[in-house]
């Protein structure tokens, strides 16, 4: 179950000594507070939405939004606003989004440098996961090697999802008849997608 909503945190909080509650007529018994709300992720933040003032009477309890304060309020509200920003930890969630994003595409970019040279450098036993169309995936097997000349075996299970290939990478899956390929052809299916990555 995905947990994410809104929350309060306090900013900044002052009493304001110079006014009296709008409501009992004590005077510096109310506290202004400046709150910042953000949004979180299984409790964790990710960005600030916005600020909110809100004030509140030690004496009589009696607790008021920004719409509803006197404008003598309104006033300290905003210049206590003013001077407040939100917490670099509010951002916490889009930061580590940004860095798991980040480690991805490197990942990913070093995948498809590892997949050429392997591709340019072929060994026998290696490993190349074929997606057979949209729904199935598959394997072939590297053979021989002999020249430009790459002998392969085929995987005779597939599999609906790419990370199951796993489970048909077995001796006894593939076939015993060795089919020649080109290292050109393998290197338009790379280009295509077909030939998806290459396991060494």
């Amino acid at each position: 179950m995905f947990v994410f909503g809104k929350k309060d945190t306090t900013l900044r909080s002052e009493r304001m000594f110079g006014k009296k509650c709008p409501n009992c007529s004590a005077a510096g018994t109310t506290e202004m507070r400046v709150l910042a709300q953000y949004v979180h992720f299984y409790w964790i933040p990710f960005f600030p939405l916005s600020k909110k003032g809100v004030s509140q009477c030690e004496q009589c309890k009696q607790k008021l939004e920004f719409k509803d304060m006197p404008s003598s309020f309104q006033m300290e509200y905003e210049a206590m606003r003013d001077e407040v920003k939100a917490p670099i930890w509010h951002f916490a969630g889009l930061g580590a989004l940004a860095i798991l994003l980040a480690f991805a595409w490197h990942s990913n970019k070093v995948d498809n440098e590892n997949d050429l040279l392997y591709l340019n450098n072929p060994q026998v036993g290696d490993r190349y996961e074929i997606k057979t169309d949209l729904l199935n995936y598959t394997l072939m097997k590297v053979a021989t090697v002999k020249g430009d000349t790459i002998g392969v075996q085929a995987n005779a299970m597939q599999v609906s999802k790419s990370y199951k290939l796993i489970n048909i990478d077995k001796p006894q899956n593939y076939h015993q008849l060795v089919e020649p390929m080109l290292k050109s052809e393998l290197m338009e299916m790379f280009t295509s997608g077909e030939l998806m990555n290459v396991n060494r």
